[in-house]
This record gives C-alpha cells, structure tokens and sequence, in this order.
C-alpha cells in the first residue's frame, strides 16, 4: 500500500486529497473506510497472536512469562470472537509449559473471563482451567481455582451449570490426588449456583467420598472446603450428611486432618438448629475442649467466634461459657491467646450478669499475671470495644470494667504497656459514654497527668525495651515501636473528650497540658496541640470561644514571644493560628501582628510554613491585611518560600 501511494506522483495525491467531494461521500456511504479499519483490526490481531506464538518457540522461561503476562492484550487485539476461537484452543494445546508460566496462566485466565465473552465463553474457557487444575504444583491450582471462581460468578444457564457439576466430578474421579484437591475446593462454590437437585445430591455424595479419601491431602482440602458447603445445604442435610463425617474425622490419627474438622465446629454449630446443635456437637465441644493436644484446643478456641451463636441460651450458659472460660485459663498462651480473641462475641451473647460473674474474674486474673502479649492486646481491645461496653452498662462497668481500664493505664511492668495504654485512651468516648464525662474526669484527672508527664521521661536508646519492662511506677522506656510520645497524643485527645465536663481541675490540666504539648520535641504532638486548640474554638465545642480567649490565647501569645530561640516554637504558632483562623477568625485577630512576624521571620521554614498557611485562607479580609507581604516573600532567596508565596498570591487571584 505505502509502496503504491509513493509511486503515484502528485496525481494520487490529488486523487486522495479530493474526498471531501462527492467521492468522498460515496466512499463514506459504501463502507470501505469501517471494512479498512476492520481489515487492519484483523491484521492487528493476527499479527499479536503470531508474536505470542513466536515468542512461546523460545526456551528463554523469561520472554515466555511475559508473553503470558500479555496474554489479556492479545485478548483485546483480537477481538472477543477470536480470542474465544484461537487464543483459547491455542492455550489448551500449549500447556506443557515450566510451573511459573502455567502460574500466569492461571492467573490470566480470570481477567480473560470478560475479555472473551463472560458467560458465553464458559465452555471454552473450562477446558483450559481443568488442565490447569489437574498440575501437580499447589500455586498453580490456587490460581487455577481463583480463575474458576470469576468463571462461576458469571454463570447463568443451566448448560454451563452442568458442565461445571461435569467437570468438578471429573476432577474427583481422576487418579491424580492433586485432581480431587481440586474438585475440594470447587465443590462448595459449585454447589451454590442454584443447581438442580439431581446435581446438588451428585456433589453432595462426590464430597462424602473425598472426605474419606484414602489421601490424607485431599481429606484435608475437604474439610477446609466445608464452610462453603453448608452454605448450600439446608440445616437437615447437613446433620444427616455431613454431622457424622464430622465426628468420625475430628478425631483420625491424622492430626492435620482432625483439626481442620475441628476447625469446622463452630460453622456447623451456626448452620444447625440451636436444638440440633445441643443434641450432636456438645460432647464434641467438650471433648475438643478438654483435649490433651493443646492444638486441638487452639483449634476450638478459634471457633468461639461462631459456636456461642449456635446453641441456645440455656445451654451456652451452663456448658459454652465454662468451658470459654477454661480455655481463658488453658496454660498454653497461643490457647489463650486463642480465645482471648472472642471476648465480645462471649460477651454479646451471654449477657452482663453472666459475663461479670464468670468470666471477668477469669480476665482480671489474666490482666494482673499474664505477660503474654498478643494475651493482653486483645483484653484490651475487647473490654473497651463497642459490644463489651454495650452489653455491661452503668454501675456494672463502674464496678467490673473501670477497675480493669485503670490497671492497664497504670501498669507499666509490661512488654506492651505503652500498646495497652493506646488502646484504652483511644476508646476513651465509649468509656466517657458508659460511665459519662463528669465521673471519668473525677477518677482520671490525675493518671491523665502522670501518665502526659512519665511519657516524657523517655531513654531513647537501645535497650529501651528491656529498660520498659524493669521500670516500676508510672514511667517506662521508650518504646521502638510504640513510642511514649504516641500516649502523649492520646492523652491530648482524651483531655480534649473530657473537656466541659465543669471539672475545675480538669479545665486547669487541659490548659497545662495543652501548653506543655505545644513546645514538645516530637512534632506531631506539637501539631496535635495546635488543632486542639482549633477544636476548642467551634461554637458547638464544650470549652467554647469565650474560654479560649481567656485561657488558651494569652498562653499561646506567652508561647510565641518565648520562642526566640526555638524556630520549631514559631511554626507550631503558625499551625496553631490557622486551625484557630479556620474555627473563628475573630479569635485570632490578636494574634495577627505575631503572624505578621512570622512572615518576615528569619528563619526560611518559619517564612515558608507561614506562606502555606496563607495560602490556604479562605477569609479574603484577612488575606488582604497580609497580602502586601507577598511581594516581599516571592523574591525570597529560598526558592521553597518563594514558590510558596507565588502560589498563595495566585491562588487568591483566581
């Protein structure tokens, strides 16, 4: 075609240029410019898959992963009824491939699933995921699996229903103990698609021969799979079939195999009935419970998530909290740790007076002796969560609850104090919620205080964290990954929440604190202090403008005229009167000449924090009384403020 159009001359090129004439009407009429651009779609394409297949005939296992890689621009390049005709036959006949290039197969087999058609292309695409799912290598048939879920999701007839019945009862039939794996895996998702149920009783049976597989690989994928499959069984299906598999295989030899059905108690307890539930699955609770394997109770352990939920009440009462409550002493601290997990759920479910009764003694024992870490991080999350507070209110949170809050406050003899403390401030509006803001301020004011003053006698080095757990009182080390100046910003923000509450003393410490706060060597409690004091200033807060004005203002001008010596003091007097600016523009107004100051500081980030800063006015009065400074600072010889000032004057130019 080029070579045509280079020999012409300027006749062709006449001849070509003359189309916005009645030729160039008919050629737009007859088509020929949609079949030219279809012609080079096509060339495009086959033009893609000849490279793909050309770079497939070298041994390099680098150039052929990336061809793979590629596999969904193919897709694209040749259009969904090509890519469905040839990509599709060309990846089922080229999959004796190395394990890595079969891994991004499988891979791009899902992101395929719309390229070729979605529902339509079901039957060519199920061939090329079956092979894949019959590979020896693990990666390969998890991303094989993955790929046939989105298959699955796109699913619609009943045609394409039973070629995936077919094909996951292939799969179990196949000698290869890597096929039947996979048919674990799939069956559950399979029988979820609203099968017939001809075919749901064919998988259902399918699944019964691979839990008692002679493998003890495929047994076990059968019984990970079995929160799929009670999902598309109703309640009684489930006892009849599935209850007495669970029995005689939670307790094999095979340890592996035994505690994934182990595993599977507290779903099975949830599917059936609560009556159902007490009659079968108690004595296997029990038994799981008390079991020598402390794996076997670790497993249990991570089922009370669900397994309180599947008894009723009269039976989760006298059998499922005792025994929750041994596993909360078991001597194993992964048990332990286990089950300190599902403190709310045990909680929600049996009610403050039994919870109070039974098991916060057992979690004050726990809270006072055991230095288990991830122990203590979990009590912690759960007794100041949403449904532990919800479920034990008013003066049974003052008696039970607020003596375990206070204890990890003040117990620094731990490894994950600083973490526990975190913890416990951060829920401080659930606690003030439950007990309210005027009794939490009256006991908390002054562990509020030691704790904002021993966070600032840190060590800062190396052995901090041994030098944490040694230390008694209120103090501690530094820790490395929690550091004391995070508990600082806590108890800012927990001073913040306790504020009007009409407490003398708190008002005073806030005020203290707040003060303190603004010339701290860590910068986000310095800028922690400065929005504070934003806050405070909204009309709606409980300290209010007219309590800033009076307390807050005069402390701030104190601050800045102390900071002659310290420019990081200056910038924080920045921060401080934007977020106060932003609340009530009439109380910064005594704080304008200080700002103006801080624009001609000597100091190029005290200049350039106040430039950003007015940049980011929206009071345009305000804006004006600083804006002849402007001219000034664009001409700045640190190139930061000058680009600062001319972005702040354009800004409000616009």
């Amino acid at each position: 075609s080029s070579g045509s159009s280079g020999g012409s001359g300027s006749g062709s090129g006449s001849s070509s240029s003359s189309g916005s004439g009645s030729g160039g009407a008919a050629a737009s009429s007859d088509g020929s410019g949609g079949g030219r651009g279809r012609e080079r779609g096509v060339a495009m394409g086959d033009s893609v898959m000849a490279l793909l297949k050309e770079e497939f005939q070298d041994d390099d296992l680098a150039s052929k992963r990336r061809a793979a890689e590629r596999l969904d621009l193919v897709a694209r390049a040749l259009g969904t009824d090509k890519a469905r005709s040839e990509l599709l036959p060309w990846l089922l006949a080229n999959l004796e491939q190395e394990d890595e290039v079969l891994h991004t197969f499988a891979c791009k087999c899902g992101e395929l699933v719309p390229l070729v058609g979605g529902a339509d292309a079901v039957s060519n695409l199920v061939p090329v995921l079956e092979a894949l799912l019959n590979v020896e290598e693990t990666f390969v048939r998890d991303a094989a699996v993955q790929a046939m879920l989105k298959v699955l999701a796109v699913v619609k007839s009943d045609a394409a229903k039973s070629l995936l019945v077919e094909t996951t009862l292939r799969l179990s039939h196949q000698e290869s103990f890597t096929a039947r794996i996979s048919a674990c895996a799939l069956s559950g998702h399979v029988m979820q698609l609203g099968l017939s149920s001809a075919d749901l009783a064919s998988l259902l049976d399918m699944f019964s021969v691979l839990c008692k597989d002679e493998t003890p690989m495929v047994r076990r994928a059968a019984s990970t799979a079995v929160p799929d499959v009670v999902k598309a069984l109703p309640a009684e299906t489930v006892l009849e079939v599935l209850i007495p598999i669970f029995i005689k295989l939670s307790g094999e030899p095979q340890e592996s195999v035994a505690l994934n059905w182990v595993g599977n108690i507290g779903v099975l307890a949830k599917t059936l009935r609560p009556e159902q539930s007490a009659q079968h699955l108690v004595a296997s609770v029990e038994q799981f419970c008390s079991a020598r394997s402390w794996r076997v109770r670790f497993s249990v352990a991570q089922c009370f998530k669900d397994l309180p939920l599947g008894f009723d009440a009269k039976t989760v009462q006298s059998v499922i909290l005792p025994l929750y409550c041994e596993l909360l002493r078991d001597p194993e601290g992964e048990v332990r740790s286990a089950a300190s997990e599902h403190v709310e759920v045990v909680c929600e479910v049996v009610g403050s007076d039994s919870f109070t009764s039974s098991a916060i003694p057992v979690i004050t024992g726990l809270i006072e002796m055991d230095q288990q870490r991830a122990v203590r991080l979990n009590l912690a999350k759960a007794i100041v969560s949403d449904r532990v507070v919800k479920t034990v209110q008013g003066n049974a949170a003052k008696e039970y609850l607020l003596p375990l809050w206070e204890q990890l406050l003040r117990n620094a003899n731990s490894l994950c104090a600083p973490e526990v403390r975190l913890i416990i401030l951060e829920g401080i509006d659930r606690i003030i919620g439950v007990l309210g803001g005027a009794s939490v301020a009256q006991s908390w004011t002054s562990l509020l205080k030691d704790l904002f003053e021993t966070s600032r006698r840190h060590t800062g080095g190396q052995n901090d964290m041994s030098m944490n757990a040694n230390m008694n009182g209120m103090g501690g080390g530094e820790d490395v990954e929690y550091p004391q100046w995070r508990l600082r910003v806590a108890v800012i923000h927990a001073l913040g929440c306790l504020a009007g509450t009409g407490d003398s003393g708190v008002d005073r410490l806030i005020v203290e604190v707040w003060a303190s706060s603004l010339s701290d060597e860590v910068f986000e409690v310095r800028l922690t202090a400065a929005k504070l004091l934003g806050q405070f200033a909204k009309g709606d807060s409980p300290v209010g403008p007219n309590k800033v004005a009076t307390l807050f203002t005069p402390r701030l001008i104190e601050f800045f005229k102390q900071s002659k010596q310290k420019y990081h003091q200056r910038v924080v007097f920045v921060h401080a009167f934007r977020y106060l600016l932003e609340s009530d523009s009439g109380l910064a107004e005594p704080l304008f000449g200080f700002f103006e100051k801080c624009l001609e500081d000597k100091v190029a980030n005290v200049r350039l924090t106040a430039a950003r800063v007015l940049g980011e006015v929206t009071n345009e009065a305000v804006y004006e009384k600083f804006s002849r400074l402007l001219g000034t600072l664009a001409q700045d010889h640190d190139p930061d403020v000058c680009e600062a000032a001319r972005s702040c004057a354009q800004r409000h130019s616009t």
